[in-house]
């Protein structure tokens, strides 16, 4: 046994999805568009995705890779997030067609999403963002975050 503790990507993984499926203010948000919200984990690979528009309001949580060893005082670890929200009509009065209406996935839903993991022991350090263009009322947005976490012995 090696003597010392070490935070794997999939502990990263599983505690961030623990807590959107515990978050009461995401649940309450998600209520306006009759579903709960779908969480996935899953690996990247070559093959299509398991989740799309049927199981939105979504966030799917892909491990990506990590920097860490024994002579570092912190690890580091990076994740992918996919969020995926379908909206007919209007929400909240934006109708979705609009510029505008972009905001809910990438203010609204991308900052309950970033609360939700500021909560556990692996707050993100750094967030970058792409919001893509709609399709047919089905917005996504891809997230990559980093996470640093003290190194123990």
């Amino acid at each position: 046994m090696s003597g010392f503790i070490m935070t794997t990507l999939t502990d990263i993984a599983r505690a961030w999805a623990a807590a959107l499926t515990t978050d009461a203010a995401l649940a309450a948000w998600c209520e306006q568009f009759g579903k709960p919200l779908s969480v996935f984990v899953a690996w990247p690979s070559g093959q299509d995705r398991e989740w799309g528009r049927q199981d939105a309001p979504y966030v799917a949580i892909m491990p990506l890779g990590d920097k860490s060893g024994t002579d570092a005082d912190e690890h580091e670890f990076e994740l992918f997030l996919h969020l995926g929200l379908e909206v007919h009509g209007n929400v909240e009065g934006v109708a979705w067609k609009e510029p505008k209406g972009f905001s809910a996935i990438e203010k609204d839903f991308s900052g309950l999403v970033l609360e939700a993991f500021a909560g556990t022991d692996f707050a993100p350090c750094a967030v970058q963002g792409e919001t893509f263009p709609a399709q047919a009322d089905f917005f996504e947005r891809d997230m990559a975050i980093t996470v640093r976490v003290p190194f123990t012995i």
